[in-house]
């Protein structure tokens, strides 16, 4: 299974195991560095396969709330009918509280597509506005893939190809902040600053936009399969 992840507490290490983990889970424990996590589960905090809704298929009850109805189910990256959810504007996921400290150690890794006319500002992950968001056509940077990792830097990656699903990892290990694609480093930086959290994980939106603001909403697909 390649997927979405959200880890804590460890640095994910991108082998081809890393195509068998799944969408948006997260694991606490002790940063580990070289080899790869034997036992994949070990410390899992949330599984969000989307697979026509946003249950946390962890058993930790982590499970996401639908705000608006422009969220449907959509063929995933191998074909599979239900395997993905599309975002379509308008509407975002919510899980309360945030399952992980985004100021500890965490990994995010998930499948993604976006829209072929997806070409404002994209919200894949968000706990606070200008804080913890992975993002496309970050202000300044139209087109581009970015990680927001805290209210003081930001860095870039890859345009994005809207014509292909792409696994996107992002790893925090104390101050260092990496972005691969597709199990290749595309962008890393040491950040200093704290993540902010409003105590709510959004997926398709940008929290705390101001009002009279472009809310950043996703247009395109997630899967973990």
């Amino acid at each position: 299974m390649g997927n979405q992840h959200l880890t804590q507490g460890m640095e994910m290490h991108l082998t081809k195991t890393a195509y068998t983990i799944s969408l948006l889970i997260v694991w606490i424990g002790l940063a580990v560095n070289g080899y790869s996590q034997s036992f994949l589960t070990n410390g899992l905090v949330a599984y969000y396969p989307f697979n026509g809704n946003a249950n946390d298929a962890s058993g930790n009850g982590h499970n996401g709330v639908v705000n608006g109805t422009t969220i449907s189910p959509t063929m995933n990256q191998v074909g599979i009918t239900n395997g993905a959810l599309h975002f379509r504007g308008g509407s975002y996921i919510s899980v309360t509280p945030t399952p992980f400290n985004v100021n500890s150690n965490w990994t995010i890794s998930f499948w993604c597509i976006l829209d072929a006319n997806a070409n404002g500002e994209c919200s894949i992950v968000s706990t606070a506005y200008n804080s913890l968001d992975i993002t496309h056509g970050y202000t300044g940077l139209t087109n581009l893939w970015t990680l927001i990792p805290s209210t003081e830097e930001h860095f870039s990656a890859v345009p994005n190809n809207p014509s292909i699903w792409t696994m996107i990892t992002c790893v925090r290990n104390g101050s260092s902040y990496k972005m691969s694609f597709n199990n290749a480093l595309v962008a890393s930086n040491t950040v200093v600053g704290t993540t902010l959290d409003t105590g709510e994980l959004w997926f398709g939106r940008t929290q705390g936009v101001i009002s009279g603001f472009d809310p950043h909403d996703l247009f395109g697909s997630l899967s973990d399969m």
